[in-house]
């Protein structure tokens, strides 16, 4: 069993709220003191979950262990199903209503992390403590985060500012079974009178993951060479840490930036039947991202610019994962803007959205000495869609998104077709779809889409 220690350091506590009365003046009867009243998360929650029409729940990090990782949340809700390859800081993936992991579109403060290499995203290398909350959206995707995602989207939003209570400063500690641990510290805060928010987090966590489990030897009519196995190079270490300051919404417009960086070293232990006692990966990864809002004759206009990086270094020179020994060298490099534009029509609203987009990966074998080999993506997307309140009870949206991408494949280097070149090619892919939503009563949603 895993045993936490978690540390709240509690700076500013006090709210104080008043008629207008001068410190000079007697204390009325309304005058109210308020000690470590957070505010309502639940009423909030509820009326998102309510008054939109993407079926979305936000998932809060106190509302789960300290060690949890965003799968780990994500599984607790309706209609979502984790898979995972083994325990603590393992790979794992979220499968939304049925649909493949990478039907799923992840992002970190509306940041596509959907790469060349790999468009399923490892959703066990994130800390569900290192982020403010996670909003997971099921079947229909908002227009400012992509629309594009057939399963949904989790959107991981960092938290800015001081806490509920007031604190600047949080930590946690832990340590568990087979040896887990965990540190986390947050700082929040808020400047120039409250007109900037800002975030720092740091944060390790590990793991020996030296289990014991029953091993049958492939044989499962043959019980005589069973056995209790210890599971061996399964341990990890990841270290991450985020920055983040936003400016509050003014008439002039709103500006936000932030850069999440995370190094992650780890064991591949293989399977129990094909155990790989050797096989390391090391994993970078580097998300920065600038976001405005600002009001453009009666619309309200977002831009944002990001660019993401991913290293690794995947080590098996006994030759245990694959057909032979390797020591290769894998990186991403995407650059992205999006932009999009909302605006009212008496009661309905329209949205509409632009994107740009553009990937590079390269794969180095470094025990040959051969030359990286490259593919590139590169491409944008356009998305219309218009919120249509035919009734004070009913909300219509049909939304229309068109992606066009050129992608240009790594060359093939095993197997027969290996040297032969591929060519690249272009793909436009029309997405319609429709949503509803009907408000039966104050507590009840009939959503579709």
């Amino acid at each position: 069993m895993n045993r936490h220690l978690r540390i709240s350091c509690v700076l500013c506590a006090l709210a104080f709220a008043s008629t207008g009365a001068r410190a000079d003046e007697p204390v009325s009867e309304e005058t109210i003191f308020v000690i470590d009243a957070p505010p309502d998360r639940g009423a909030v929650d509820r009326e998102r979950a309510l008054g939109e029409a993407p079926f979305v729940t936000v998932l809060h990090p106190a509302d789960h262990p300290a060690t949890s990782s965003v799968a780990d949340a994500i599984a607790t809700s309706a209609g979502a199903l984790s898979s995972s390859l083994g325990g603590l800081g393992a790979y794992q993936t979220v499968s939304v209503r049925g649909a493949t992991p990478g039907h799923t579109a992840v992002l970190i403060d509306g940041v596509p992390l959907a790469k060349l290499a790999a468009v399923t995203v490892d959703l066990g290398r994130f800390p569900l403590d290192a982020f403010g909350e996670v909003r997971f959206y099921r079947g229909a995707v908002p227009v400012e985060l992509g629309g594009a995602g057939i399963g949904g989207a989790v959107n991981l939003v960092t938290r800015l500012g001081r806490g509920p209570h007031g604190e600047r400063l949080t930590a946690s500690l832990g340590l568990g079974s087979y040896g887990a641990r965990h540190f986390r510290a947050h700082w929040g805060d808020k400047h120039r009178d409250g007109d900037v928010l800002s975030s720092t987090t740091i944060g390790y966590q590990g793991a020996t993951g030296d289990y014991s489990y029953y091993d049958d030897n492939g044989t499962l009519l043959n019980p005589r060479d069973d056995g209790y196995k210890q599971r061996a190079n399964n341990g990890f270490d990841q270290l991450d840490a985020a920055t983040r300051f936003a400016t509050r919404e003014r008439a002039a417009g709103a500006l936000a930036a932030g850069l999440r960086l995370s190094l992650k070293r780890e064991g591949l232990p293989g399977s129990t039947a094909a155990p790989a006692p050797t096989a390391k990966l090391a994993t970078f990864d580097g998300v920065a991202d600038a976001k405005l809002v600002t009001p453009v004759g009666g619309w309200a206009a977002t831009q944002l610019a990001y660019a993401l990086v991913e290293l690794q270094r995947l080590t098996d020179r006994a030759g245990e994962l694959g057909l032979g020994d390797a020591e290769r060298a894998y990186s991403t490099f995407a650059l992205g803007a999006t932009s999009t534009w909302q605006r009212s029509l008496g009661a309905h609203r329209l949205s509409l959205a632009g994107e740009l987009r553009a990937d590079l990966f390269t794969d180095r074998d470094e025990r040959m000495g051969t030359e990286a080999v490259s593919g590139s993506r590169s491409g944008g997307a356009a998305t219309a869609s218009i919120d249509l309140a035919l009734a004070p009870q009913l909300v219509v949206t049909p939304a229309f998104r068109i992606d066009a991408l050129h992608s240009a494949p790594t060359p093939v280097s095993v197997g027969p077709t290996a040297g032969m070149d591929v060519p690249s090619r272009w793909d436009v892919v029309p997405s319609p779809r429709l949503t509803a939503l009907v408000s039966v009563t104050p507590d009840l949603a009939i959503k579709g889409s």
